[in-house]
């Protein structure tokens, strides 16, 4: 193996592997936190969109889902294969643009843990690859919810890990689109008062309730 990839394991999973490589960006607790979230039933189809490594891939194969990834990131998605061979499992897997992709058909669900930051953060990495993980060059709010809309089926659903202090933006987008969102669980650090992120699920069903809690890791 080449001495820049190493072999990793998901949170609470030690049998759960994901290849990773030095220069390129890593699943972290945002990803662990989204893949527990994950409530499929067996054989729904999955998209996971920004695959990046094949993490999320994982965590929906293992819970009975028919998984599809799509990247952007040529040379992530090649880790993403490194992964899945490690872990047995088969997935399809599309290079390609989100926003743009013509998929033959729609999705039982959709799960994606999308750049969050927007041009103004000073978080910006000099290393591109981590740039396009992390924030929004390839995938803005506005051009990952009408994707969503897009690719959906009618009484599907959507997982996603999103930045807390942009819930309103994130809302408002997916309202736009006809999609809503059904649950909320704002996850917290045990040391500071604000959350970090928050693990959102939405559809197309406006009932008016949100069921909300919260998370501390």
């Amino acid at each position: 193996m080449d001495n820049k990839l190493r072999i990793d394991y998901l949170s609470n999973h030690i049998d759960y592997k994901v290849v990773q490589h030095k220069d390129m960006y890593h699943f972290n607790t945002d990803t662990c936190l989204l893949g527990e979230f994950i409530n499929i039933k067996k054989n729904d189809t999955v998209l996971d969109v920004g695959t990046n490594n094949g993490a999320l891939l994982v965590y929906i194969i293992k819970k009975g889902g028919i998984a599809t990834g799509i990247e952007i990131n040529a040379k992530a998605l090649e880790i993403c294969k490194l992964t899945l061979k490690e872990n047995n499992i088969n997935a399809t897997l599309i290079d390609g643009d989100f926003t743009s992709y013509n998929f033959k058909s729609k999705f039982d669900c959709i799960v994606s843990n999308p750049p969050y930051f927007t041009f103004k953060d000073k978080q910006t990495n000099k290393n591109e690859n981590k740039n396009i993980a992390r924030h929004e060059n390839s995938l803005t709010i506005e051009s990952l919810c009408k994707a969503l809309k897009q690719n959906l089926k009618e009484n599907g659903v959507i997982y996603l890990i999103y930045k807390a202090n942009r819930i309103n933006e994130l809302e408002k987008e997916l309202n736009n689109n006809s999609l809503y969102i059904n649950e909320l669980q704002y996850v917290y650090s045990k040391v500071k008062p604000n959350p970090k992120s928050v693990l959102v699920k939405a559809s197309f069903n406006n009932n008016g309730k949100i069921m909300q809690d919260n998370k501390y890791i």
